[in-house]
């Protein structure tokens, strides 16, 4: 499936062009909390009401910048994508068990990047040919799952296929207990839906953990954006200790849960995070939220979980209240 940017039919105005071409501009001279900023700005300008026209452009986060050579090649559908994806990203947990090369602690320095052309930029440090030529396994960069997620999507959106990263948790492994986690979503124009793709699982994933995982096309319930375990201990009573991570003990709660919902909330606007990110409303802490703040989180997540028809609103959202911008 190849969809060019103007395929959608609704072009894009001079002025939206500008302003976000601008940000992308500001965007090559930032790092850290200024990147964030120039993200929200391209965002608050972004007019569109097309759901698929907004997700099918680069935001500033996964622009690739002047590393857009890099992605040449890759093909333009799901299994193109993750395959290169994981041609250049190792995942951190094999790093965790020694069955990766660390030399000088690479690790510490790869997942902190936080926007694709940072991704890529390292990427081509270790390797400069295109993201389709195999490594060797020293020249990969090592990743978490949301910069997996966002390398992703920007090769999606590469070919002005509409894709956005989701923030939430994974309920592959327990019933119970769902590690924080990133994943992908496409539109498939052919079947009218958005598909979810986890780019970190690949068959050494599936044998290490011993599970069966189709990674290009997710079942329902393997995993819960932020809004969906909002709603699950909100609305159901599922206990909010079981979304969290997992270190030397498990860390799980309410924190955990209400800071996936809005970081995101913030992607599906277009700014995207690592998963460390905490928002204002996280720093206060659930238990000191108050009666609007509740309401105004029950709202957000409601927004989300109604999907495309509820864009407008998710934008306005966005866009009229600072307190739940990255």
């Amino acid at each position: 499936m190849t969809l060019r940017r103007m395929s959608w039919g609704v072009p894009v105005s001079l002025a939206r062009a500008c302003l976000i071409a601008l940000a992308f501009f500001c965007l090559a001279s930032c790092s850290g909390e200024d990147s964030d900023r120039v993200a929200i700005a391209a965002s608050l300008a972004d007019a569109t009401a097309d759901p698929l026209e907004f997700y099918a452009t680069q935001s500033p986060t996964t622009d690739p910048g002047e590393y857009a050579h890099l992605l040449a090649g890759v093909p333009a559908n799901a299994e193109g994508v993750v395959r290169a994806v994981q041609n250049v990203m190792v995942r951190m947990d094999e790093v965790d068990s020694g069955a990766y090369p660390n030399p000088d602690r690479q690790a510490d320095r790869d997942y902190n990047i936080a926007t694709v052309r940072g991704i890529l930029a390292r990427i081509a440090e270790l390797d400069d040919r295109p993201l389709t030529e195999t490594r060797e396994r020293q020249n990969y960069m090592v990743g978490v799952c949301a910069q997996h997620a966002m390398l992703a999507t920007a090769l999606f959106r590469h070919h002005g296929i509409p894709s956005r990263a989701r923030g939430g948790f994974e309920a592959y492994f327990s019933q119970t207990k769902h590690h924080d986690h990133w994943i992908t979503e496409y539109w498939n124009e052919e079947s009218g839906r958005w598909v979810r793709v986890d780019a970190e699982i690949d068959e050494g994933a599936r044998n290490r953990w011993g599970v069966e995982i189709d990674g290009l096309d997710l079942a329902e319930g393997t995993f819960l954006t932020g809004a969906e375990a909002w709603r699950l201990c909100r609305v159901e009573g599922k206990p909010p200790g079981h979304f969290g991570i997992a270190g030397d003990q498990w860390y799980g709660g309410w924190d955990f849960v209400m800071n996936e919902l809005q970081l995101d909330f913030n992607a599906l606007n277009k700014v995207e995070s690592l998963p460390w990110d905490e928002m204002a409303l996280t720093e206060k802490g659930y238990d000191d939220l108050t009666t609007s703040e509740l309401i105004l989180l029950d709202d957000t997540a409601q927004t989300i979980l109604k999907g495309d028809p509820a864009f407008p609103k998710l934008r306005s959202l966005y866009k009229s209240t600072p307190l739940l911008r990255k």
